[in-house]
């Protein structure tokens, strides 16, 4: 005879979805502030002071510790395969790897072969991380042959399926790349879609002749960096900067350091430079990770070695070690650069990126004080190498909370397998198709912009308002009004410290109830109800 099933007190079910946040200081781009955050079935439902919470709610005094929107990392490949070799992290190792680091959502790639449909990539691609991925994830998908069905494809796939970033290769001859001309085509067609166009760039020239801004992946080196930098000036790059170049300043020559576009020695304090500077906007790991015996099998031939290295897990850790911890820049530019600016980038803020009413709860509690000592040894990939090994790092998660589920606490993760979502990522961001101030002024941190939906880019047929009728969102979310839920009150209407519900009537159309204490008793004055 089978045992009976225990029921699960309403208290403690309810506490599996309610989560308040005590005694922080929430950091966004724009702002660091001392407040109380409410979460209720997945989203940040309140913020403030004393706020009146259900009972069962589970509480984490964080008291001395930075409450951040979770990491968004841009680029990552997991369960990649390429010449008959697989990445050794799968959706489920490569996601479960992010969250212990404090990242909350990423972005891989659709890679389809010569020949093969966009589509039915995308969804080989679905297919693969859906049932395996812990955390939020969206896709690029990659151009990596021309045709008018790509087109029709890449239409598609962004008026039907959510993706809002396509990327193209000069580079891969053979492979991957495109001729100029095919390679202007696609542009062209990103343009007309309010699609965010990426390129795998070896030389610079493409900046000049591309109208429009584009997004330059994979920068791992001074020199190119400098070759961006002038073009910021002119809104026309947004430069995304590897983890593993800012993390290391001495390569070494080994099988283990092998990626592409390669690692630079002596350049991770002037990348770090260019990004509290704002030439560079965003950061991501480029995380396709293989063992150490997959990556010797190319030791007579570095031409065979898989490229690609670790860093999903460590690049916040790295980058507040290298950026924040040097006094390079301060906690608002370190969530700028690994989360706010790619969700303003992919046009998926405010539900990402930021803390505020509304936004999905995505949250990593940073103890700045605390450190680690990166190793293979005790990391959470699949890899028994590590690009960091050795590299002691102030500032790391505390509690890592994915959809409003507390998914790190106490060193330990605690993924839920198929619990990440896929984010469909709308078209006409206004980082990219918004006028030049606005683009400025969202590189500054800045979250309200007077006007930005009326914007129209130049030589588009949609503005932003009607492309992103989707979002029940506002774009930029003012803290002083959402904060608490409530807008003011009216003349006789109950304060219960700024809660969403009441206890009696909504009005209080009395002039004195039994229940109220209005006199001053012995101790001092009172003239709230009996708490």
């Amino acid at each position: 005879m089978s045992a009976p099933v225990k029921k699960v007190p309403i208290h403690l079910q309810s506490s599996q979805n309610r989560l308040l946040i005590k005694h922080g200081k929430v950091v966004n781009a724009h702002e660091i502030i001392d407040t109380d955050v409410y979460i209720e079935d997945g989203i940040i439902k309140e913020m403030g002071k004393n706020l009146i919470i259900p009972g069962g709610t589970r509480i984490l005094d964080v008291r001395g510790m930075y409450v951040l929107p979770g990491g968004i990392d841009p680029h990552t490949h997991f369960a990649f395969e390429k010449s008959g070799v697989k990445s050794a992290d799968d959706f489920y190792q490569g996601t479960k790897a992010a969250i212990a680091g404090g990242t909350t959502m990423i972005m891989d790639f659709v890679f389809p072969e010569n020949g093969e449909s966009l589509v039915e990539a995308f969804y080989l691609r679905r297919n693969a991380a859906d049932d395996q991925i812990c955390c939020d994830y969206s896709l690029h998908a990659c151009v990596t042959w021309w045709s008018d069905e790509v087109k029709k494809e890449m239409e598609e796939l962004c008026n039907k399926h959510g993706v809002n970033s396509f990327k193209m290769f000069m580079a891969y001859k053979n492979e991957y790349m495109l001729s100029d001309s095919n390679l202007y085509s696609a542009f062209d067609t990103c343009k007309e879609l309010g699609a965010v166009p990426m390129v795998h760039a070896e030389n610079g020239d493409i900046i000049d002749q591309v109208k429009g801004p584009v997004y330059i992946d994979g920068l791992t080196s001074k020199r190119a960096a400098d070759i961006l930098a002038p073009y910021r000036e002119e809104n026309k790059v947004i430069g995304a900067v590897m983890a593993s170049s800012l993390g290391i300043d001495i390569i070494s020559s080994s099988v283990s350091t092998v990626t592409d576009p390669p690692l630079r020695s002596h350049s991770s304090l002037h990348l770090i430079q260019l990004l509290a500077d704002g030439y560079l906007q965003v950061t991501g790991s480029d995380d396709c990770t293989y063992t150490s015996e997959q990556k010797s099998e190319g030791k007579s031939d570095f031409t065979q070695i898989p490229p690609g290295v670790n860093g999903v897990e460590d690049r916040m850790s790295v980058i507040w070690e290298k950026g924040v911890e040097s006094g390079a820049m301060d906690p608002q530019q370190f969530v700028a650069i690994t989360s706010a600016n790619a969700a303003k980038i992919f046009n998926i803020y405010p539900q990402k990126g930021c803390i505020a009413v509304g936004s999905d709860a995505d949250i990593v509690i940073w103890n700045h004080r605390k450190t680690r000592t990166i190793s293979a040894k005790t990391h959470h990939q699949a890899t028994d190498v590590n690009i960091f090994e050795g590299m002691v790092v102030h500032g790391v998660p505390e509690f890592v909370i994915v959809n409003g589920r507390v998914c790190f606490e106490e060193g330990e993760v605690k993924p839920v397998q198929g619990f990440g979502k896929f984010i469909p990522t709308l078209p006409f961001p206004p980082f990219i198709y918004g006028s030049e101030s606005d683009m400025l002024m969202f590189s500054n941190g800045e979250s309200k912009v007077d006007g930005l939906k009326e914007d129209k880019a130049e030589g588009s047929e949609k503005s932003f308002s009607s492309a992103t009728e989707k979002s029940d969102y506002d774009m930029f979310p003012d803290r002083a009004a959402h904060a608490t839920g409530k807008g003011a009150r009216q003349d006789g209407q109950r304060n219960l410290q700024e809660s969403t519900f009441s206890i009696s009537c909504e009005l209080d159309d009395t002039g004195r109830r039994s229940c109220i204490r209005v006199y001053n008793p012995p101790g001092g004055k009172s003239s709230g109800g009996f708490w």
